[in-house]
């Protein structure tokens, strides 16, 4: 299964190099010049671990999505 999406600020600007990772693994990726990304997990219950400099790595569970947009916010995303 392949999980894509975007990461933004909160005025919706894109953030380049955010790090996408399984958890439990070492397979991850970074979001590209437009903040998207996209990453193949095992399955739809899979958890992302998700960081971007001067924001807190937050956890997030796909609960069976295959697109996820973020946007952080105070503390984390």
């Amino acid at each position: 299964m392949t999980v894509k999406g975007r990461v933004t600020d909160d005025k919706g600007q894109p953030i380049p190099g955010a790090a996408i990772q399984l958890k439990g693994t070492s397979r991850g990726v970074t979001t590209n010049e437009n903040g998207e990304y996209s990453i193949t997990v095992p399955s739809e219950d899979a958890i992302l671990l998700v960081s971007s400099l001067g924001f807190d790595r937050q956890e997030i569970a796909l609960g069976g999505r295959s697109t996820i947009n973020l946007t952080p916010g105070h503390g984390g995303f």
